[in-house]
């Protein structure tokens, strides 16, 4: 079975996001965004290539759009690595 990690960052990202949710929207609709996200990983680390390259930002990166995130990853030898999932209006060089 093939498994996901997060990066610290990309933890970090999701602690981020989901504080910016719960504030902006709520408690359900925050607990339905993270875990919109946390299925995504899992669909990413059965299907690796359902990202599209990111080697213009970062070599070896993918990355995949969910609402207004962009989530960055790159595949390892058990599954992917979650590097980064950052807001679509972030200057992604400078974030990666």
């Amino acid at each position: 079975m093939t498994e996901y990690a997060l990066s610290k960052r990309a933890d970090s990202d999701l602690v981020q996001i989901a504080r910016t949710s719960l504030a902006q929207w709520g408690p359900v609709q925050a607990e339905r965004y993270i875990g919109g996200l946390h299925e995504l990983f899992l669909r990413l680390a059965e299907f690796p290539n359902l990202g599209r390259n990111a080697g213009d930002i970062r070599s070896g990166y993918l990355r995949i759009e969910s609402a207004a995130h962009i989530v960055f990853y790159k595949q390892t030898v058990d599954g992917i690595l979650i590097v980064r999932v950052l807001h679509e209006r972030m200057d992604f060089s400078r974030h990666l």
